[in-house]
């Protein structure tokens, strides 16, 4: 029992002694980096020794990742932020109640990265009449004052994909302006 009670004191003293060496070695570190701050809030570049070298200094060089189209925004603006190939003209098949290919539709389709076949569609990017809005969009779009002028969707249309087209999931959000 007493050698039990030596070694567990000799690796006490072990940790000790590896305890202070680490504390001295971050206080060593702190000052540098006291130091360096100091100097860069008045305008000097830190000693070339006290600071390594930034591993990210590169990424500032770089331009920042485009984060693609969002809503709230214009139709004209975020469409011309997608590539032509996510999207397809769509109308409305009555008969059906889906949206289904239609070159010249009346809305867009942008269908999502993900692989679902989920997508959102768009009404046109300006409206001639308040009338269009009726005759097109009302199904699918809220606006508290329909007019003519350039679209805004606040809330785009979410779709779904089924079979024959694209099923409405939610309805979108819009103001002419």
């Amino acid at each position: 029992m007493e050698g039990a009670v030596i070694e567990q004191k000799n690796s006490a003293q072990t940790v000790s002694s590896g305890v202070t060496r680490l504390r001295e070695e971050v206080s060593r570190e702190m000052e540098e980096l006291r130091r360096s701050y100091r100097d860069i809030r008045v305008g000097q570049r830190p000693a070339a020794a006290a600071v390594a070298p930034d591993p990210f200094a590169h990424l500032d060089r770089m331009p920042a990742p485009d984060p693609g189209p969002t809503f709230p925004s214009l139709v004209s603006d975020y469409l011309s932020r997608v590539s032509d190939s996510k999207k397809l003209e769509v109308e409305a098949d009555f008969r059906t109640n889906l949206f289904v290919p239609a070159p010249g539709g009346p809305f867009v389709l942008v269908q999502d990265d993900d692989g679902t076949g989920s997508g959102i569609v768009l009404p046109k990017s300006r409206l001639q009449k308040s009338q269009e809005f009726v005759s097109y969009y009302k199904g699918y779009y809220y606006c508290d004052s329909p007019s003519a002028g350039e679209v805004f969707v606040v809330e785009p249309a979410v779709v779904d994909h089924a079979s024959g087209g694209w099923r409405l999931r939610s309805p979108g959000r819009l103001e002419l302006r």
